[in-house]
């Protein structure tokens, strides 16, 4: 299986329109968003260097970004694959250049994930040989955990894909301030 990316904002409307058609509505609201569509604006307004539409061996899979968010400080990873891609290893393959490429560039990374996503969760406890420390937010519907520090698990890593977000994580914090980069815990 190859995993590729195109920048969500390299794509025309009719090519982010496609992407949200894949993936429809989200399983779980993410930033007060229902649908992929409005999820597509909100990643592109956050995150334009660093928010991609996924392929796997061509065919649209869904769509990852890492940004930061409105609620805290830190840089966090979402990832939303369209059901008939899912439970194949994709967004494991994801997760594991993110956050290789992470330690390359020397920036913390969390992933936040709905309560009620069990299959989520368990895909990322899956990328780590014991669990990564978690955190609920004070609302109590969001999990976060800091998946730059874990000791990943035997694995292939997409080195060609740490490559491209690393190149973009680099990009963007030379132009951020420090603290933006650095695990902030809910207060």
């Amino acid at each position: 299986m190859r995993v590729t990316f195109d920048l969500l904002t390299s794509l025309s409307n009719d090519g982010r329109r496609v992407v949200a058609d894949a993936i429809g509505d989200l399983d779980y609201p993410v930033g007060g968003v229902r649908t992929a569509a409005e999820l597509i604006d909100v990643y592109t307004g956050r995150a334009p260097a660093t928010s991609w539409s996924v392929l796997v061996d061509h065919a649209l899979a869904g769509m990852f970004s890492i940004g930061q968010t409105d609620q805290y400080l830190g840089l966090q990873t979402s990832i939303f694959i369209a059901p008939r891609h899912r439970h194949r290893g994709v967004s494991h393959i994801i997760n594991r250049a993110a956050i290789t490429a992470a330690r390359d560039v020397g920036v913390d990374l969390m992933a936040g994930v709905h309560v009620d996503n069990q299959a989520s969760l368990g895909a990322h406890d899956s990328l780590f040989v014991s669990d990564c420390p978690r955190t609920i937010s004070p609302s109590g519907k969001y999990v976060r955990m800091r998946i730059s520090d874990g000791q990943l698990a035997d694995g292939e890593t997409d080195r060609r894909l740490a490559e491209t977000i690393a190149t973009q994580l680099a990009e963007i914090k030379s132009t951020w301030p420090e603290e933006v980069f650095r695990f902030h815990a809910w207060e």
